[in-house]
């Protein structure tokens, strides 16, 4: 009988897909996941269904957050393409790929030489596409990670770029999707030990959160927004186990933090769910007051359906 395992990166491709529809009909072989098509089924399985079964053959037009995303990953890969082992940060990215985040971007990864040193800079590897057979819950899996750092402890740090606001919301689920390339490594045979995360936001403007990274608290007992706002740009004197720093002007984030088990272990459980719901063709509805009309193009096919005036259910 195939071992899954044992077939190439591009045949894995070619005999998955993210419809499991296509896998019970007998069309294709295997359930294929990304991190993305996870997060999107974690969040709201009916969504999930319209964007990847229902309409997958749409092809949905990048929003303006998607593409300013895009630009500045790649502006970040630039930088270290062009970093030839200076200590000093310069110019490093072109100067015809202008972006809000430029000077941050810069003098955030200025920061993490500061404190790594030179040896610890460039990434092992950025922006490398993978594929695996995750034989435990028999889905392929498949990831870009923004980074892969050798942090100064020894072990292996994931790094992720996020554009746009940063809440603790947000972090919440960036860490989940880093405990999904954690396992991507291991089941691909990565034998360092991973003990980092880390987040790059270099548009992030939120002094409470970065206060409560920090374990700062004023007299009040409250998370300490002021001390945050009068801190210098750099690494902040955090009384925590995580190291952070901000940006120029109070605006930018970078978080390094230890790899838990408690978060791993929340991930692995999230997975398996979201494999069995997609094998079992479960699309339950997590409906949000606030975001889904705010942000979900299907928004109102569940309205209606909770309003009793339509259900294709």
């Amino acid at each position: 009988m195939m071992n899954p395992s044992d077939l190439s990166a591009e045949d894995l491709r070619a005999r998955s897909s993210y419809d499991p529809t296509e896998v019970f009909t007998g069309e294709k072989d295997f359930l294929r996941m990304s991190k993305s098509s996870f997060i999107a089924y974690d969040g709201c399985p009916r969504r999930y269904w319209w964007e990847r079964v229902q309409l997958k053959e749409t092809q949905m037009p990048a929003n303006e957050y998607m593409i300013r995303g895009n630009f500045v990953h790649t502006n970040l890969e630039l930088l270290y393409d062009n970093w030839e082992g200076q200590s000093t940060l310069g110019p490093l990215i072109p100067e015809d790929r202008p972006d809000d985040a430029n000077e941050n971007l810069v003098f955030l990864e200025q920061c993490r030489i500061e404190k790594w040193g030179i040896e610890h800079f460039k990434p092992d590897e950025y922006e490398v596409k993978r594929m695996c057979w995750d034989a435990e819950n028999e889905v392929v899996l498949t990831g870009l990670i923004d980074a892969l750092l050798v942090h100064p402890d020894g072990g292996l740090c994931i790094y992720e770029l996020k554009t746009g606001g940063w809440s603790k919301g947000k972090m919440t689920k960036t860490r989940k999707e880093l405990c999904y390339y954690r396992r991507m490594l291991q089941i691909m045979g990565e034998t360092r030990e991973i003990t980092h995360f880390a987040y790059l936001a270099p548009d992030a403007t939120n002094d409470k959160l970065v206060a409560e990274l920090c374990g700062w608290k004023n007299d009040e007992g409250a998370w300490d927004e002021d001390r945050v706002a009068t801190s210098r740009a750099g690494w902040l004197d955090s009384d925590t186990k995580r190291d952070v720093a901000i940006g120029k002007g109070g605006k930018g984030i970078l978080v390094v933090e230890k790899v838990n088990k408690r978060s791993i272990t929340g991930f692995e459980k999230s997975l398996t769910e979201a494999c069995d719901g997609l094998k079992a063709g479960k699309w339950d509805m997590n409906w949000n007051d606030y975001f889904c009309p705010a942000w979900c193009d299907f928004s109102m096919s569940c309205e209606s359906e909770m309003n009793g005036l339509d259900n294709l259910w």
